[in-house]
């Protein structure tokens, strides 16, 4: 009796097929004797079971792999870096309702970003009412043979007969080959489908194929609830797909939608099964967008990339064991600076469905590190390398509240002509570091009479490689030269306000004006019929002011009409500014000083910090670029270029702290 036993679960065990995710359930014998209960194990999970169970549980495996070989998108296996998407994407709707949301989905080779973004923009058709989505691909070839097929494996079982037909009606039209893909690259079906909550309701339109090369006249008068474009989509199809989303995104902002992501992002959270319906609503006026590094840069994926911060950060078993590598750490998203939008990398590892990482790791074995990065992890840098690679937006960066509360204040101004001018005032604290403390303009700093005036420079949605000019570089200011005299004072009095506002209390130098009177009056010079205007100090004191060299030397008009320097006339304004010229030629030099001070560690903190509310600056460190054999950027590609200048003019110099604070070992 005992042997009949085991040779009839012997024989259950024999017949479960192979599965990449679903571990195999394995008995682990005892005494021959005794078949009351037995050991089995399932992966790395080890217990004790009567026979019976062993049945059961090897029933529930082979339930499993049906289920998801029947109905996909229901059940399919996805790694967690999917879920962890979903999530952010979810805080993101809750972020931003009635927006249109953009993913960008890089990773290593078959890494499976192509899956998992059809089945959810599949997700989203098929739950949606009244749903409109596109497939947008290189050429029709390829739509066919690489989109429209996973398309059609993630149909719901119910809607796809063995055939692929479906009766045509005024509302229906569905016909599949698996050879010539969805007949005139599109399918119209309804349905009646249950949503996380069994409630019934009518989803499901309209579903196009569209290419790159085809006229963006096709895609006019689309509203569409979805989108996905595969490897390379032109820039100018990003923008057009943004437009048509807009008009359903508003569907997002109603209390009832939120409430829906609200839900999915408690079940996410807590790592249990998201229902397709809550699935489909979390992509609801998403285009996702999926990319293949070893493909190539794109505009596209530059305006993504472009001062971005990356984030999720883990360790790579496969750069530790490279020879030279600066860093084994990959990261697993980036924000960003479009807050609605978010990058996700998949790596070649995550994709046990298709296990190519076995392969892939055996072709890498000596390979360099940024080949590594590339392959396995989708992590690449752009074909012109970021200047200022040491950055690091977490290692460089601090608040106001961490600010040193002893420094020595230096000021740098870069003037333009039609363009606002840029300044910089940044601190040397007693261990030599600098502390890049103030910018101007400044997305969080209002400028009287314009409000705020966003980013100086934004990722481009071209080819440039410096970002494309933001809103704060086109203001019109017309500013006089006793304006900018009376903003770098502005300047000098925020810097000790919001110091004091973040709970640092300064005990380095004042300004000689705010020590004698605290009031500091200046008239407005050639406004005629204009009131004084006054401001109360105090001041922060500042040792030395730079001016651009070649702006300073340039000739103006004094207020006796004579022609003079621009520094000489900014030393006539009342109350002036004792600029005096920046060095301006050794910007090379300049650039391996910048990189060398963000790398140093002085007593446990980088050589170069900069403010967190300095957001023009930190774009700049994290775009800025010069193109191979060149010693300075293109003249039509130098965006944020302008707030690279004046911490290059700083390095240069070589500003020393000079106060009464002796440095100390462990000390700043």
């Amino acid at each position: 009796m005992m042997n009949a036993i085991r040779e009839h679960l012997e024989a259950v065990l024999a017949r479960q097929v192979q599965h990449p995710v679903h571990p195999r359930v394995e008995v682990m014998w005892g005494e021959p004797h005794d078949l009351t209960e037995c050991s089995i194990r399932v992966g790395g999970f080890i217990e004790r079971v009567p026979p019976e169970m062993v049945v059961k549980r090897v029933g529930q495996r082979n339930r499993m792999i049906e289920a998801e070989r029947r109905d996909p998108l229901r059940n399919a296996c996805e790694p967690d870096i999917w879920r962890q998407t979903d999530l952010a994407m979810c805080k993101k709707r809750l972020e931003n309702p009635g927006l249109v949301l953009e993913l960008l989905v890089t990773g290593g080779i078959r890494s499976g970003k192509t899956e998992g973004a059809t089945r959810r923009i599949n997700a989203s058709f098929f739950y949606t009412p009244h749903s409109w989505c596109v497939g947008l691909h290189e050429t029709d070839i390829t739509s066919r043979s690489i989109q429209q097929v996973r398309v059609h494996k993630f149909v719901p079982p119910e809607l796809d007969s063995s055939s692929g037909k479906h009766k045509k009606d005024k509302r229906t039209k569905f016909s599949y080959n698996e050879a010539t893909g969805f007949t005139g690259n599109e399918f119209n079906i309804y349905w009646n489908c249950w949503d996380e909550e069994e409630r019934q309701r009518e989803c499901g339109g309209r579903f196009e194929f569209r290419f790159y090369k085809q006229d963006l006249s096709t895609l006019q008068g689309m509203e569409l609830t979805c989108a996905t474009s595969d490897e390379l989509v032109p820039i100018n199809i990003v923008k057009t797909i943004r437009e048509r989303l807009a008009t359903r995104a508003a569907d997002t902002a109603k209390p009832e939608f939120l409430a829906r992501i609200r839900r999915a992002k408690e079940m996410l959270e807590r790592g249990e099964p998201l229902p397709v319906a809550l699935l489909g609503a979390i992509y609801h006026s998403v285009h996702l967008i999926t990319f293949t590094p070893k493909e190539g840069w794109s505009p596209t994926v530059s305006s993504f990339m472009q001062g971005a911060h990356p984030y999720g950060w883990v360790e790579s078993d496969l750069l530790k064991e490279t020879a030279g590598a600066k860093s084994t750490r990959v990261p697993r998203f980036k924000q960003p600076k479009d807050k609605a939008r978010l990058v996700v990398y998949l790596h070649t590892e995550d994709n046990a469905m298709r296990p190519a990482w076995a392969a892939v790791r055996a072709l890498l074995v000596g390979k360099q590190e940024d080949e590594i990065r590339v392959t396995a992890y989708g992590d690449v840098d752009k074909d012109w390398k970021n200047t200022f690679g040491n950055y690091d937006d977490v290692r460089n960066v601090r608040k106001w509240k961490d600010w040193p509360s002893d420094a020595t204040v230096y000021e740098i101004c870069d003037p333009a002509g039609s363009k606002p001018w840029v300044l910089q005032w940044i601190m040397v604290d007693p261990a030599g570091r600098r502390w890049i403390t103030q910018e101007w303009p400044c997305p969080k700093w209002e400028i009287e009479g314009h409000g705020l005036p966003g980013e100086w420079a934004v990722p481009s949605e071209n080819d440039k490689h410096n970002g494309d000019a933001g809103p704060a570089q086109k203001l019109k200011l017309f500013w006089s030269r006793a304006r900018y005299t009376r903003l770098v004072w502005e300047g000098r009095k925020r810097i000790l306000a919001k110091m004091k506002e973040h709970g640092v209390q300064w005990k380095g130098r004042f300004a000689e004006k705010s020590d004698l009177t605290g009031r500091w009056q200046v008239k407005r010079v050639n406004w005629k019929d204009r009131p004084e205007w006054d401001m109360e100090g105090p001041f922060v004191g500042v040792e030395e002011s730079w001016m651009d060299s070649r702006f300073a030397a340039s000739k103006t008009e004094n207020q006796d009409k004579e022609v003079v320097t621009l520094l000489e006339a900014m030393w006539e304004e009342q109350n002036a500014i004792d600029f005096m010229p920046a060095p301006g030629d050794r910007l090379v030099e300049g650039d391996q000083l910048i990189q060398e001070a963000l790398s140093n560690d002085i007593l446990g903190l980088p050589g170069l910090i900069v403010n967190e509310e300095c957001e023009n600056t930190r774009f700049m460190f994290q775009t800025y670029s010069v193109p191979e054999y060149r010693d300075t950027t293109k003249a039509t590609d130098e965006a944020c270029k302008d707030f690279r200048d004046p911490v290059a003019y700083c390095e240069l110099k070589k500003p020393e702290y000079i106060g009464k604070i002796q440095l100390q070992s462990g000390g700043r």
